[in-house]
């Protein structure tokens, strides 16, 4: 509702931490992509990903891009490099991914800070519920779905610290949350895009606010914005670096980019945490 009209948006949810086949960044990737293909089978397409999810949107343009598809928009929503020396049980990785939610709000900071002092002693049902009284875990959440929740997290953030992203031939743009360490989030994407394709936009907001209103909005018009002159620049750096990146030639000549005016983009948004 908060991006302009004028084009479809389908939300890829992950697949379950139980598929033991689907352990890389490069085969959750190639899952989403042939999901989004079955909807519309050539691009142009427009693919974004909001934290780890936007190591799957890269992966995506970088799979579509070598299937000859032409990828018009990339944006990452403040996706960061993660740590491969992450919490292997289940409170640990409660806490990682729960405490965040504090939101800036030095009370429930503190909060979570004397109930992480005394988590040893609570078994995980006990820790769960403080989570639920402190309101950062919805009431209605049973144990099986957190840890269900907690176990796709730490496959995602397992695949993500393993992942080595190649530069692309398109234009990257990080939308990178204002409240947060934009410059290191932006330092670890620069290393890996070259200067003239990489532009970081600065949002209001954390990493989690910058996703709900009022925050949202604001967010929204930048993608907009961009979107907006996308096409061009994308087009532009495909044709130029053709020869630069020969993974991009191995595209079907009957569906390649030469059918992209037919078809209106999509706009894909693949969720993380």
């Amino acid at each position: 509702a908060c991006l302009g009209e004028g084009f479809p948006i389908y939300g890829l949810a992950c697949h379950s931490a139980r598929r033991s086949d689907l352990r890389t960044v490069g085969k959750i990737a190639a899952r989403l992509v042939a999901m989004l293909r079955s909807v519309q089978p050539v691009g142009p397409y427009r693919l974004a990903g909001w934290s780890l999810g936007g190591f799957l949107a890269y992966e995506a343009a970088v799979q579509l891009l070598g299937a000859g598809q032409a990828v018009e928009f990339l944006g990452l929503l403040d996706s960061h490099a993660v740590s491969a020396d992450q919490p292997h049980d289940e409170k640990g990785l409660l806490f990682v991914h729960a405490s965040p939610l504090a939101d800036q709000d030095e009370a429930l900071m503190r909060d979570v800070a004397a109930l992480r002092e005394r988590s040893q002693a609570m078994d995980f049902a006990a820790l769960v519920q403080a989570f639920k009284d402190l309101s950062l875990i919805p009431d209605a959440s049973s144990d099986e779905q957190v840890r269900w929740l907690l176990a796709r997290m730490h496959m995602l953030a397992s695949a993500v610290a393993d992942y080595r992203p190649r530069p692309l031939p398109i234009p990257v743009h990080l939308f990178a949350a204002r409240d947060d360490d934009h410059a290191g989030c932006s330092a670890a994407w620069e290393r890996i895009v070259p200067a003239d394709r990489f532009h970081a936009v600065r949002v209001p907001g954390n990493h989690f606010s910058m996703m709900r209103a009022p925050c949202i909005g604001t967010l929204a018009a930048e993608i907009d914005r961009v979107i907006g002159s996308a096409a061009a620049q994308a087009h532009a750096f495909a044709t130029r670096d053709s020869l630069t990146f020969p993974f991009l030639q191995e595209g079907d000549p009957e569906t390649g980019p030469k059918d992209q005016g037919e078809t209106p983009p999509e706009e894909t948004v693949m969720e993380g945490s």
